[in-house]
């Protein structure tokens, strides 16, 4: 694993779990979280850190794996509150130290973008999430970055920068496809744009995956279908 061979070491894990009957020390459960989180298996990880820590509420390493995940998945003030108790437990934690910078950078980006999107302040906001995007890296595949780049793919559009905002929403589905706020942002600049049929066609995808009534998808289709009918 500290080789970068995630794969390889989950096979490792398997066959040590497989010889011990499929039950594990703790550190080595921890070493599969480890694992999950490396191939954003989150919520795997999410559980297994929870099991250790009932047994033993005092393992830092359970404590910070579970901050992680936490932060990747987009939690982040929840993470802020599981660093903050590992640094308790070791205050010297290397791991622990440079996320909770990580992670508190990301808590507070995203409230304040939050609060300048309802002052409509929208250069605010995407100054905010570029922030986070930067500072606090989350990595490539985490639900943390597709909800910053949704966010920031949304202010793009209420400023009526089309373009960036279907680039933004395009690199936050790459991440998560079935984000539902990226979906609406790329199909609203779609139609802006006049590019009726692409529009058309995410907006219908995005009901039928949903599976179920969605008054604003389905206003926003209806609104495509009436522009393109006027042409």
């Amino acid at each position: 694993l500290a080789q970068g061979d995630v794969a390889g070491a989950r096979q490792v894990m398997e066959v040590v779990e497989e010889s011990h009957g499929g039950s594990l020390s703790s550190a080595s459960e921890l070493l599969m979280a480890k694992i999950d989180l490396a191939q954003g298996s989150l919520s795997s990880a999410l559980r297994i850190s929870l099991e250790v820590m009932r047994r033993d509420p005092r393992n830092v390493e359970a404590v910070t794996i579970r901050a992680e995940a936490l932060f990747l998945a987009g939690d982040c003030e929840q993470a802020v509150q599981h660093v903050k108790e590992a640094l308790r437990l070791d205050p010297d934690h290397h791991h622990a130290r440079s996320l909770f910078k990580r992670a508190k950078l990301a808590a507070s980006a995203l409230s304040s973008s939050a609060s300048a999107v309802k002052k409509r302040d929208f250069h605010a906001a995407i100054q905010d999430l570029s922030d986070l995007l930067h500072g606090a890296s989350p990595p490539l595949n985490s639900p943390l970055r597709a909800r910053a780049l949704s966010e920031r793919g949304s202010a793009w559009l209420h400023l009526k920068d089309y373009d960036k905002a279907i680039a933004d929403a395009n690199a936050s589905l790459a991440i998560q496809d079935e984000l539902r706020s990226a979906r609406l942002t790329r199909d609203k600049a779609l139609i802006a744009l006049g590019e009726l049929d692409q529009a058309i066609a995410g907006l219908q995808r995005t009901l039928d995956d949903d599976g179920k009534e969605d008054e604003v998808v389905q206003y926003w289709l209806d609104k495509a279908r009436f522009e393109k009918r006027r042409l």
